[in-house]
């Protein structure tokens, strides 16, 4: 067994970091675009864009705000005016606008202030892939493109297709696009620029429409390709840090136009969305086998061309997947989920229908790639039969997290922090599911429990509780030789609180008196060197018993009664109050009082304690009489020596008249009845269960009746003495 159990986690999904504010800003459409704030909330915006389909647009990547955007041909700065040579780039031409992947833009790896704003034409020009550098340092920080850094050709190809991920080496990207036959083209950009030697793989079918995206996965392993003339679907495996695409799985697409135009994976990978301006199509991809894919399509949404076109997907910072149908903006709000699951919402976002196919192309930055969280288990123990508490290390707000433990049972927390005991020792596999919003992530490990076989013993308080100047005493039985045991009494203000035993293999006793009443935490704490190092602890309330009580004597209307309080605590003060059936009401203060009570009937007595236990409230109703109508008043004596000297050996009350029946209860200080004759006219000899009580103090009730004379209780307090 050990203190402290950190066990690393294998994480099975990938987890996006948050820190993207480079996306906040997307412009698109005509004069259209949305604002994302850094908890994913979305607002309608505007621009100058005048498109049909493809626009970027790139912010600042720590604070957000907008640097410039672009339709593929022109340039336009955050003030929304055309920036300084900002016009006539060849990402499509003015009469069509009609590239998918006009414009994309990256940071310089090199520089917080350039950008490579890539385009690529439309598939009937010939002016293929290029790039441009903005220098943000230009035109007072509005930036501008200088003169001999504009419309520089990297790769000639009709395709509209394009896409840019950081590498595996995190010091650049891969420009991706397609040669509209059969090959995915990958172009490496680092710090010393573009390479001259693109990668060429020779992995898809002839395309021969360059028309639709292709879409990367966030951990940048596996691509998505639609093909209009084979209709079919393609997943590709990449290799981020070679530029190789490998491995090609495809299925046919069966939902109508066979233009699959938008593509977009779910945040974790599992999912694809399709969609060809009729209908999104969602497909299981976590088979990776073709058949299973094919046979998983789901149609999310189908159109009737009033509702809009389905076209372009993105997903956003919020790990929603944003849909532009043209004449409005859709969302699947939950794209990890299958089937209806997923969430898809028409209109999601009022006032967002800027027409056309294209949305804002994501602009990724090498300094914010998808990163796996530092995920821990720490658990404060690994012994069977015992609470081990585990302390799970989730660095982002989760709403549900469920832990299968290995055993056949599963629990379910809300914190990061839970408790379980296994009943054996043994390798048990727990498995994690995490539920936040609308994603799922998991991870697992191994966890060994070990039967510790140590045994703990209890420990027993001992001496009297309710008297404060009496020692408390511990007693430990020992049958396991401890290296220490520490018994703290929990008496902060007292000495000697604390008592450290070492190299234990006897019982321990203590005795502690304690300085004040109070509720005090007792613990024992067990160590064995690197392997045990445990504390018990218990409540132990010492001096408060607190236990009052009101005494009534001689309740006779012709006579005073008297009220006296007894009490185990310390007493300040006493305030009484009298109240008769009639309402009348007698107040009085001190430990003991008197009340000429000279109606018959029921009285309430209540009387309030102040005192070391604080203020106590206490009530009793008594029976007052008018005593000359019973003739036969008992004398009860108050002291009474059972100490077999043959005198003076019972107390017993004695009555003038024959002719009455009594009953007599006697309580000690808390209350507790110690006898009770039972209506037999005996009296007490002082003992309980065959011992004789201690000395001291003791309440007496005696209630009798004359035959047809009204019963009569009356009670006071007798002392013992031997």
């Amino acid at each position: 067994m050990r203190s402290l159990l950190v066990l690393v986690l294998a994480f099975f999904i990938s987890f996006l970091s948050v820190a993207q504010f480079q996306n906040n800003n997307w412009r698109f459409g005509n004069g259209g675009g949305l604002n994302f704030d850094s908890f994913g909330n979305v607002s309608v915006s505007s621009g100058l864009t005048a498109t049909q389909e493809g626009s970027c647009a790139i912010s600042n990547r720590t604070t957000g705000a907008l640097l410039f955007y672009t339709d593929g041909i022109n340039v336009y700065n955050a003030n929304n005016e055309v920036m300084q040579n900002g016009t006539g780039l060849l990402g499509g031409t003015p009469e069509l606008t009609s590239s998918t992947s006009a414009a994309a833009i990256v940071r310089d790896p090199n520089s917080e202030t350039m950008y490579y704003l890539f385009t690529l034409d439309e598939q009937s020009s010939t002016n293929g892939l290029r790039y441009s550098i903005v220098d943000m340092t230009l035109d007072g920080g509005l930036g501008a493109i200088p003169t001999n850094l504009k419309n520089i050709p990297v790769y000639n190809t009709t395709s509209e297709k394009l896409q840019i991920v950081p590498n595996a080496a995190q010091d650049g990207y891969w420009i991706i696009t397609h040669d509209n036959q059969e090959a995915l083209v990958a172009i490496e950009l680092t710090g010393t620029g573009l390479s001259t030697s693109p990668v060429i793989s020779n992995v898809t079918s002839p395309q021969f429409n360059g028309a639709g995206h292709i879409k990367m996965n966030r951990t940048f392993d596996r691509l998505a390709i639609g093909s209009l003339f084979d209709s079919n679907i393609s997943l590709i495996e990449f290799d981020n840090a070679t530029g190789v695409f490998s491995n090609p799985i495809s299925w046919s697409y069966n939902f109508g136009t066979t233009l699959q135009y938008g593509v977009e994976f779910s945040p974790n990978g599992q999912v694809l969305y399709v969609s060809n301006l009729e209908k999104i199509v969602q497909y299981d991809l976590s088979s990776n086998n073709a058949d299973a894919i094919e046979a998983s399509g789901y149609e999310v949404f189908v159109t009737n061309f009033l509702q809009g076109t389905p076209a372009t997907m993105q997903i956003a910072s919020n790990n929603k997947i944003y849909v532009n149908n043209g004449a409005s903006i859709g969302v699947i709000n939950c794209p990890n989920f299958l089937g209806a699951a997923c969430n898809w919402q028409l209109s999601a976002v009022p006032g967002a229908a800027f027409g056309g196919y294209g949305l804002h192309i994501w602009s990724y930055d090498i300094a914010e790639v998808p990163v796996d969280p530092n995920l821990s288990l720490n658990a404060s123990d690994n012994c069977a039969e015992t609470e081990i508490t585990f302390d799970f290390n989730i660095p982002f707000d989760f709403d549900e997290l469920n832990v299968n433990w290995g055993d056949g049972n599963t629990d379910t927390f809300t914190t990061n922090t839970a408790s379980y005991s296994f009943l054996e020792e043994g390798d048990y596999f727990i498995a994690v599911e995490i539920v936040s919003g609308c994603e799922v992530f998991q991870f697992d490990t191994t966890f060994v429990v070990e039967q510790c076989s140590i045994d703990l013993p209890p420990y027993q308080i001992t001496g009297d509780l309710c008297d404060i100047t009496s020692p408390i005493g511990i007693q430990i039985p020992i049958t396991t030789t401890f290296n220490q045991v520490v018994v703290d009494f929990g008496d902060d203000g007292g000495l000697n609180n604390e008592q450290v035993f070492s190299n234990v293999s006897n019982a321990i006793l203590e005795n502690y008196i304690y300085s004040n009443p109070g509720n005090y935490e007792v613990c024992v704490r067990y160590v064995i060197n690197g392997l045990l190092d445990t504390t018990i602890c218990q409540n132990v309330e010492v001096g408060l018993c607190c236990d009052f009580q009101i005494v009534a004597e001689n309740l006779c209307t012709e006579t005073p009664t008297v009220f006296s309080l007894f009490g185990t605590n310390e007493i300040s003060s006493v305030a009484w109050t009298i109240t008769a059936g009639s309402g009348q009401i007698l107040e009085f203060e001190g430990l003991q009082g008197s009340a000429n009570l000279q109606e018959e009937g029921n009285y309430l007595v209540s009387a309030v304690v102040n005192g070391e236990c604080g203020d106590t409230l206490l009530s009793r109703t008594v029976t007052v009489i008018s005593c000359e109508k019973i003739f036969c008043e008992p004398f009860i004596p108050n002291v009474f020596t059972p100490n077999d000297d043959g005198i003076n050996e019972f107390f017993t009350p004695v009555f003038p008249c024959e002719d009455v029946d009594f009953n007599l209860k006697i309580t000690n200080r808390w209350g507790e009845v110690i006898y009770d004759s039972g209506g037999t006219n005996r009296g007490w000899n002082g003992g309980i269960n065959g011992y004789f009580v201690p000395d001291g103090v003791y309440i007496y009730e005696v209630a009798y009746q004359r035959s047809q004379v009204n019963r009569v209780v009356v009670s006071g307090s007798l002392t013992i003495l031997r």
